[in-house]
Parts: structure tokens; C-alpha cells; sequence
């Protein structure tokens, strides 16, 4: 290790609001605008496309058991 090994470090910064590298449908889904009726919406229309429906689903464990509650019968497909 050289000296400018031993005392160079990685600063890692985490960004709340998403970068605009990230696509439209991300920055759309990471948005405070984002409701559950538009995940409801984005998870039926986008159901096909494996990544794109994982994310919604993992979004969907971030609501509370009463706001997803009345959605149910809708997200069974």
C-alpha cells in the first residue's frame, strides 16, 4: 500500500430526489407525487415487464396495511 493508498477515502453521498439519469419511470416512481392509485395503475399497465413489476410490488410493502387495504381486490389479477 503507498501513502496515498492508505489515506485516500470513498465519500458516498445519498441523494433523496432520484438523478435525471435514471429513467422517466423511476423518477416518476421515486416522485412524493407518486400515489397508491397511480402504483395500482403502473402495476396492472406494466405487469409484463419483470423489473419494472418487482419494483412496484416492493413500493407497495412501503404503504400501510389500511391504504392498501381497499386495493386489494384490484391488484388480484
Amino acid at each position: 500500500m503507498t501513502h496515498l493508498e492508505e489515506h485516500s477515502s470513498i465519500i458516498t453521498f445519498v441523494d433523496p430526489l432520484p438523478r435525471p439519469d435514471l429513467g422517466s419511470l423511476l423518477r416518476s416512481f421515486s416522485s412524493p407525487y407518486f400515489t397508491l392509485d397511480m402504483l395500482v395503475n403502473y402495476l396492472f399497465t406494466k405487469k409484463d415487464i419483470q423489473g419494472v413489476h418487482d419494483f412496484l410490488v416492493n413500493k407497495l410493502y412501503s404503504y400501510r396495511d389500511f391504504e392498501v387495504e381497499f386495493y386489494i381486490p384490484q391488484i388480484r389479477y
